[in-house]
């Protein structure tokens, strides 16, 4: 006989159950490992020993041949007619199974990842004592997992009770709070020093109480030797972008955040601060004579020398090519960045040492400090660079201390760049003429060329207030280019247009720049199809003398295409005509400073005789600059002079007029 439950769970009708046997029902039944049922029988063991049998875990199949897993109990009982018999009961167990064989099926794959992972697991009760570990835990303690079961702590690393009892008080921090706690820590195992990460875990059973603690840990070494590498390359790193390569100073960011750090003090009631800018003299001819190792060896050895100057405390860095910055905190006045930049004014007056030679140079020093009310760093160190500008034009190797003037001063320099830099795109420039006199013939024999700036709102600029700063920025180069051409091209149409003044020549002013780049002359030359010999180059003895070598070899190689070259404003720099003797030159300028004083009583009167005379001698004629009146006018012609040209004939004029002039010029 069945009840309904066994006849449900079964599948089988209460008939078809009254009919199957013990066999029947046992036919492909599981033990609870998997194995077959049917070689230990607890039905059949019941019924021939008529004993009862404890539960246990079966699975049945139903009718269907599904598997039902059971909780089965058989009870031996005697029926009326005294034969044997037993009685079955059956729990189904199926959802229980299935939580079952889930969890162990996790804690299978659990402890596969364990023993596949890196991390070392130990598992202690609430006594401290192990009840379960892997075996890479074991590996590191050169035992076995076994071995470990049943040890304390203390057992474990028995020479290491200091690192036993901070993990005795963690167990019993997780215990009592049921939180985890983790840690990194360098540990000693096996005599090496290695860095270690562990988590102490809460274990708990199904009623969710804390049986004990879970420790699992990586060794984190090599991670932690490549943080230490990493930021080790990101502190080289930080400091390499905070200092130049060449002389290992620090460079113009890191100058800039100390500056910053600077300011912010004096803002909160901190010492004052001095700033020193200072850029070597000529640096570019040591560069471009010696070659550039030479100069990179020439910033170490001043960098080393400006070490010496400044104090501890002091910032001393390389802000770009040839240029240093000093940060001089804790300053009473700014006697006390003088008193620095003396210093080093006078260690560079003794020659470096550079190697197999020695070089002499100098450096200019601009000065500013914080007492002046700065607001940004920029500021400052730009006025520093300002005052230092104005050091190298007051004559180099000497310092300025910045006022407002300076920077006024700047200001109206950079606006007068940006305008010379319009004035080249929108043709402001004009070209006028002042005709040079054949103190003879009193003819005009020809002109010399002049630039003038036709400023959009300041009228009519003379080049003495902007040469300067062209020939700083460079726009020199295309300015004299412009002035070249259009001279020289002015002069052939005044020849195709009076043909029988062909004798007339034109002269131009050449800069450095312009006489180190001859292939401009030969361009303009050849643009304007002018013969060569109608024109004459006014050189600078401060330019000749910069490079007498290159000069006379680039005045023979004009000299070889015709083209006539003058000394301009002789007697203000420094040759002498003994020297001048080396150079192919056609005749020379005496300045106007020499002219203007040599009337009969004038004190210049024989300094001019004697240039006159000993120009002569070396070949060469005498143009004679600034003459403003007709004694002037008569000495020289008695001295001998060829040529004059002032305002005594003429003030520089327009084309127009300089063409009115050759054309009265011509008639007889």
């Amino acid at each position: 006989m069945s009840n309904t439950t066994a006849q449900r769970l079964l599948g089988h009708s209460a008939e078809a159950l009254a009919a199957l046997t013990i066999d029947d029902l046992e036919r492909g039944a599981l033990r609870d490992d998997g194995h077959p049922l049917a070689s230990a029988s607890p039905l059949r063991r019941c019924l021939e020993q008529h004993k009862p049998q404890p539960p246990l875990t079966v699975g049945l199949r139903t009718a269907k041949g599904e598997l039902l897993w059971t909780q089965l109990a058989a009870l031996p009982v005697e029926d009326d007619d005294q034969s044997a018999a037993i009685m079955v009961t059956l729990v189904d167990i199926s959802e229980r199974r299935k939580i079952e064989r889930a969890l162990q099926e996790s804690e299978i794959k659990y402890q596969l990842l364990v023993e596949a992972s890196d991390v070392f697991l130990l598992c202690f009760d609430r006594d401290g004592v192990i009840f379960h570990a892997n075996e890479l835990i074991a590996d590191l303690f050169s035992s076995t997992v076994d071995s470990l079961i049943g040890k304390s702590l203390g057992d474990l690393a028995p020479d290491m009770p200091d690192l036993a009892e901070a993990y005795l008080a963690r167990f019993a921090q997780v215990m009592e709070s049921g939180i985890g706690v983790s840690v990194e820590e360098m540990i000693e195992v096996r005599g090496k020093n290695g860095w270690f990460s562990s988590t102490v875990v809460p274990l708990r059973d199904f009623d969710g109480e804390v049986t004990g603690v879970q420790v699992v840990a990586r060794d984190i070494t090599r991670r932690r030797r490549a943080e230490i590498a990493l930021r080790a390359r990101e502190e080289r790193s930080r400091h390499d972008s905070l200092h130049d390569p060449l002389t290992r100073l620090p460079n113009r960011q890191a100058f800039m955040e100390k500056l910053e750090s600077a300011l912010q003090g004096v803002r909160q009631g901190r010492a004052a601060f001095a700033v020193l800018c200072l850029d070597l003299d000529r640096f570019k001819n040591v560069n471009d004579s010696l070659g550039h190792s030479t100069g990179d060896r020439l910033l170490i050895s001043v960098a080393r020398l400006l070490l010496d100057c400044v104090g501890p405390d002091d910032l001393l860095a390389r802000l770009s090519g040839d240029e240093f910055g000093v940060l001089l905190p804790n300053v009473q006045d700014a006697s006390d960045a003088i008193r620095v930049a003396d210093r080093i004014l006078g260690q560079l007056k003794q020659p470096l040492a550079l190697r197999d030679q020695e070089v002499y140079t100098s450096i200019s020093v601009g000065i500013t400090w914080s007492a002046l009310g700065y607001e940004r760093t920029e500021d400052i160190l730009r006025d520093a660079d300002t005052a230092m500008h104005r050091a190298k034009r007051r004559g180099k190797s000497r310092y300025e201390l910045f006022d407002a003037d300076m920077h006024a001063e700047a200001v109206a320099q950079l606006t007068l760049e940006s305008d010379l830099r319009r004035a080249i795109e929108r043709g402001e420039f004009e070209v006028y003429y002042q005709p040079v006199i054949d103190l003879v013939s009193g003819q005009i024999s020809g002109f010399e060329a002049l630039l003038r700036w036709n400023h959009p709102t300041r009228g009519l600029v003379l080049p003495g207030e902007f040469i300067g700063c062209a020939e700083e920025t460079g726009l020199i180069i295309p300015i004299g280019e412009w002035v070249l051409r259009e001279a020289c091209g002015q002069m052939q149409r005044w020849h195709a247009k009076y043909p029988h003044r062909e004798a007339l020549s034109i002269s131009v002013n050449l800069s450095g720049k312009q006489f180190a780049q001859p292939a401009l002359i030969a361009k303009a030359l050849h643009e304007s199809m002018l013969v060569p010999s109608s024109l004459k180059l006014e050189i600078t003895e401060s330019v000749i003398m910069e490079d007498p070598k290159t000069a006379s070899e680039l005045i023979e190689q004009l000299r070889l295409e015709q083209v006539h070259s003058y000394v301009d404003d002789f007697g203000t720099g420094y040759s002498s005509l003994s020297y001048l003797h080396r150079f192919p030159m056609s005749a020379l300028k005496i300045d106007r400073s020499f002219i203007s004083n040599i009337g009969p009583d004038g004190e210049n009167a024989e300094i001019v005789r004697t240039i006159v005379t000993l120009a002569h001698n070396l070949g060469m004629s005498v143009i004679a600059e600034g003459v403003e009146t007709r004694a002037q006018l008569d000495l020289l012609a008695e001295m001998g002079c060829e040529f004059g040209q002032g305002y005594y004939f003429s003030r520089p004029v327009n084309r127009g007029v300089a063409e009115s002039m050759i054309s009265r010029d011509c008639k007889p």
